[in-house]
Order: structure tokens, then sequence, then C-alpha cells
């Protein structure tokens, strides 16, 4: 793709610097076994990104830098298992990044001059830095690409491994695919925590022979990207794994579209159990007890609040200004149900408890006049979900009393694993207005 003559003259007259430069090894350990004489770095990564990006880099007529520039960085990149070709990625740190790059090379085996791990310095002047579809990398000058390939016979002479020991590099730790698919990380290292293959029964293996394709992986929120795997891979022939776990990562993207890459599948880590989606808007909840003290409803229309312990469905009920008739078991607030002959009044969490064993609630009849009806029923229902609300299962009814909050216990014995999302309707009695007996919940907590 590329030929030397392509080279800016500039650029390759620049660099008797760096071919004048060697690391020397001494087997005498008595002396210090390696010494280096190179330049130091005049940029860092992040400034050079910056700099192009907003222009502000002196370029020469082919675009390339003109200005006398060394840039140093780890390779955190391989092709030695071929899933990588004639590129390498480059942060500008060991651990903790803030800025990667990717660098063009017509060569193979590059993992032998640039093994994972090295420092390396980057003579810049002559050379191309630019934004290809929609990653920073470095390159020579080639009409035919935006950043082009930098021919191998002259690679040593712009990039050098320093004589700093080979690094250990430490991915950045992250928790899901949004955490990890960010500007930020792009040509970096990062290991994501809780993510699967969606389809390791159908895909079968990592690739196929000859081509280039995409392995989904999926974390628990539901959210995707493309592992994208070479069919020219050493491991392209091996079953995906099937269970669920952590996957380190180099960050690229293709325009808009985030991709992920591996080195090889030493850096798939599926050891635990496969885990169920969450639906969008569903989480864990955040505590296991809910006093309602930070919810404010004042009227019985259908709404979301999000409290302590996660977000709540009220149906035909709410959390008013302070009442004499409304009763609380502590604090200032409780939740007040109504119902109708039409519309059922429920509390309903959007999050899920795993393992609940147990849920307690405080629970009684207000003290708002209901005329001829006011010693009649006062009941509560239960009903749990282990599919985030999909089909309800009822797990018992309790009678309370009027003028009094009753502490509830409904056994709910759940699995270990079982993710618990709890209904609590109001069945007390329906009265001639068409409008249930008013019921006051308060205090509820969930023993696991």
């Amino acid at each position: 793709m590329n030929t030397i003559s392509k080279l800016t003259i500039a650029g390759v007259l620049s660099l008797g610097l760096f071919t004048a430069q060697s690391c020397v090894q001494d087997d005498d350990y008595a002396t210090p076994p390696i010494e280096c004489n190179l330049p130091s770095p005049n940029i860092s990564l992040a400034d050079l990104v910056s700099k192009v990006t907003a222009g502000s880099i002196k370029l020469d007529a082919n675009k390339a830098i003109a200005e006398d520039l060394i840039v140093q960085a780890y390779v955190i990149s391989s092709d030695e298992t071929g899933n990588f070709f004639k590129t390498i990625s480059l942060q500008d740190k060991v651990e903790n990044p803030t800025t990667g790059i990717q660098i063009e090379i017509d060569g193979s085996n590059l993992y032998n001059s640039y093994p994972l791990g090295a420092q390396v310095q980057i003579n810049l002047k002559g050379l191309i830095v630019a934004n290809d579809r929609g990653v920073m990398k470095i390159g020579s000058v080639d009409p035919q690409y935006t950043v082009g390939r930098i021919p191998s016979a002259v690679m040593s002479t712009y990039m050098v491994k320093t004589c700093e020991a080979i690094q250990t590099i430490k991915p950045k730790v992250v928790s899901s695919l949004t955490d990890a698919l960010k500007p930020e990380n792009l040509n970096t290292l990062v290991t994501i925590d809780g993510v699967q293959f969606i389809d390791p029964d159908g895909d079968k293996t990592y690739g196929v022979s000859g081509t280039t394709v995409n392995r989904v992986i999926v974390d628990k929120k539901g959210k995707e990207t493309d592992l994208r795997n070479s069919g020219y891979a050493t491991w392209y022939a091996d079953a995906l794994p099937k269970k669920s776990g952590s996957i380190t990562v180099v960050v690229s993207r293709y325009n808009s579209t985030y991709q992920v890459f591996i080195r090889d599948t030493k850096d798939v880590k599926f050891d635990q159990d496969r885990f169920t989606i969450l639906p969008e808007g569903v989480e864990e909840a955040k505590g296991t007890k809910e006093d309602f003290e930070s919810a404010k409803k004042n009227n019985y229309n259908v709404a979301d609040l999000t409290l302590v312990t996660g977000t709540w469905t009220f149906s035909d009920g709410g959390v008013f200004d302070p009442s004499d008739s409304d009763l609380k078991s502590s604090g200032t607030s409780s939740v007040r149900l109504r119902g109708t002959s039409t519309t059922v009044a429920f509390l309903q969490s959007k999050f899920f408890v795993t393992g609940l064993k147990t849920l307690k609630v405080n629970f009684g009849g207000a003290t708002f006049s209901e005329g001829a009806d006011a010693d009649k029923e006062i009941k509560l229902e239960v009903l749990i979900s282990t599919d985030f609300g999909v089909t309800w299962k009822s797990v018992g009814e309790k009678t309370s009393e009027r003028g009094k909050l009753n502490l509830l216990e409904f056994p709910i014995n759940a699995a270990a694993t079982d993710r618990v999302s709890v209904k609590l309707v109001n069945k007390s009695f329906l009265r001639s207005t068409g409008n249930q007996l008013r019921v006051n919940i308060d205090d509820i907590e969930f023993v696991k």
C-alpha cells in the first residue's frame, strides 16, 4: 500500500537521531545490564491528540507533522496470535491511562520488535497524525488514505523500543459496557466485568476461517457491542465460552460504532454462571429498608418515585402532605392507597431483591371518614415476580385494622439466585361509592 518514496524527505532526514541511538546489553551483572541514550519526549500523547484535534500543530504540504516532536507510550496490543493486523495500539501510561492512539505499520510479526508492555518512542516529524473513522492514528503520507501504513523497512527509524523493562499493563476495570465504550477509552486496555456472549450456541466459535466476524457480547443491563475476531487468528476455531465473567479488550471505534478486540483468548475469563439480562430501567435494590420519608406525591395518579431502596410505581396511591388521618410507624410520611371499582391500587418495586426470604410491612386502615363502611375489612395482598414483572404470583393476603399499623410478615423463601420484585395491593372493602377503604403502608423491610 505504501512505498518509502511516499514518506516526506524532511521526515527521513530527521531520523538520524534515532538510528544513531541503541540499547546496549552487558552480560556482566555487576554493572547495570542495560544502558540507553534516547532523547526525552517533548510532547505527551494527550497533548498530541489535543493539538491535532485543535489544528494547532505545524504541518507540511503533505499534512504531515513538520515539527520535531517525540512522543512516548506503551504497547498494549499484539499481533502474535493474528487478531491485530498491521497495527499497534498504544496508551500513555502503564495504568490509569488518559489517552490511547493507533499506529499503522505495513509489516507483520510486529510483536517481535514491539512486544506487549514495551515502552516506545516515536519521532513524529514526517508522519501523519489524524482522526481516521473515529480513531486517532499515526501513519505515513498516502494520497489514497487518511492515514497510510508506515513501510516496515523504515519503521525502526520512526519508532524505537526504549530500554525500559517490559511492563505489565494494568487494564482499567469497569462493570458495564456503557462505562467501557467511551471516547477516553479508545485504544486503551480495559477489563469489563459482568459480560457474556449473547449467542454462544449459535455462533459456536470465536471466528470463521479467512474472514473477520463479530461476536456480540452483552452486559447485565442489556448493552451490547461487537467483539471483532479475525479468521486468521490462531484461536478462531476455539469454542465460545458459554458462561459469563470478565473480558480484557482494546477499545476501538468504526465511525460512530464502538467495537472491541482481544489479543488472544487469555483475555476472556468467563468462569461464572450465565446471567439474566435486566430489562431497561430495572436494577437491584439499593437498600433493605424503605421508610418513604424522601417521597412526595400528593395525588392518586400512576407515577414512579425513586426512593431509598429504588424506584417504586404508585397506582391510585401516593405519599401525601402530613395528615393526622394517615398512619405512620415512624417519621412523618407513609404511603396511602385507595383503589376503585375500575382501578387497582398498588405499590410495586421496579427493582429486585436477590434471594428475598421475608417481606415485612407495616399496614393498617387510615382514619379518614368512610361512613358506615368504616368497620369493614382492611386487607393487603402481596405478589412477587421473578421475571421482572412479566408474571406475578400471590404469596398471600393478610388483614389488619383501622386506625392502627400492624407489622405483617409475608414469607417469600426465594432461591438464593432469584431476583424478586414485589407488588403490594389494597384488597380492602369496596364501598358503594366505588372507592375502596383507604389504607396506609410504612417501613417496608426486605429480609434475605
